[in-house]
């Protein structure tokens, strides 16, 4: 993770900055091999779900997840077995102010990159492209 440090010499902790250069390095595939299996965190819905080959009966989001999950949890037959625990209060919805705070010390470039790996993402969920961030 050094090479995405802004200061290469610093050897503490990992910033938001060095996490979007690294997940927008097209070659971070390669990277994350070199440790192992390719870490599934960070990989894209696109590649991880296969929406060609799969046939999807719903599809959740973030935002509508406390009325999205009991629905699928029905719809697979399990809704007596378990239950989505509620969200907290204090976790918020989309805010496009925070958003602009977490990347307001990120370059363009690297938004850019961010974005273009996960544009087939935004497209499948149909979110729209956030221009705020990229003109």
């Amino acid at each position: 993770m050094r090479k995405y440090r802004r200061n290469h010499s610093e050897a503490k902790g990992l910033q938001f900055e060095d996490f979007v250069r690294y997940l927008g390095d097209p070659n971070h595939k390669r990277l994350d091999r070199q440790f192992g299996d390719h870490i599934i965190h960070w990989i894209t819905y696109v590649e991880l779900c296969a929406p060609c080959d799969i046939v999807y009966n719903a599809i959740g989001h973030h935002e509508t997840l406390e009325r999205d999950a009991p629905y699928i949890l029905k719809a697979a037959g399990i809704d007596h077995l378990v239950s989505y625990p509620t969200i907290p209060p204090g976790i918020t919805l989309y805010n496009k102010t925070k958003v602009e705070q977490y990347f307001s010390g990120i370059g363009k470039r690297d938004i850019q990159r961010l974005y273009a790996r996960f544009q087939g993402d935004f497209t499948l969920f149909g979110y729209k492209k956030p221009d705020f961030l990229l003109d």
